[in-house]
């Protein structure tokens, strides 16, 4: 349609911490506003999330993380 943008589908990584303090219950309800690609992911205290940016466990995070890399190549 003449005048209306395109939106682009930029893929979302959105992380949900157990004990996130700042922000309970948003990042599941900003992942369901979300179209196209997207990804929530909940971090665990079992998997060693403790409070704000998952500070326990970076291999996790990068693991997770992954996913960006792998959703960007293909649509590349």
């Amino acid at each position: 349609m003449a005048g209306q943008k395109k939106r682009a589908a930029v893929p979302r990584f959105v992380c949900n911490l157990a004990n996130g303090q700042c922000w309970p219950a948003q990042p599941q309800q900003f992942y369901d506003q979300l179209d196209g690609p997207k990804l929530l992911v909940d971090f665990m205290v079992a998997q060693g999330e403790n409070r704000h940016c998952e500070p326990i466990v970076p291999g996790l995070r990068s693991q997770r993380y992954d996913w960006l890399d792998t959703t960007l190549k293909h649509s590349a």
